[in-house]
């Protein structure tokens, strides 16, 4: 499989941005009772890695759309 198209920049960025935006606070709610649990440092470990997952689910669900 070529995985390049996930390192390029082939979609429209405002559709990505959108989809990411609402991705990552998405995930955020849903893992909130964890995170508030566990402070501040869990919360910016846990909204790092919700920006990250929801950036290449982004990618991914625009790469399926075409």
């Amino acid at each position: 499989m070529n995985w390049k198209w996930l390192l390029s920049a082939g979609h429209p960025r405002g559709p990505w941005a959108i989809m990411t935006a609402l991705m990552t606070f998405g995930l955020m709610v849903v893992t909130a009772p964890f995170w508030q649990a566990g402070g501040p440092l869990v919360a910016a470990v846990a909204a790092a890695f919700a920006v990250a997952l929801s950036s290449v689910l982004s990618k991914l669900v625009l790469e399926m759309r075409k």
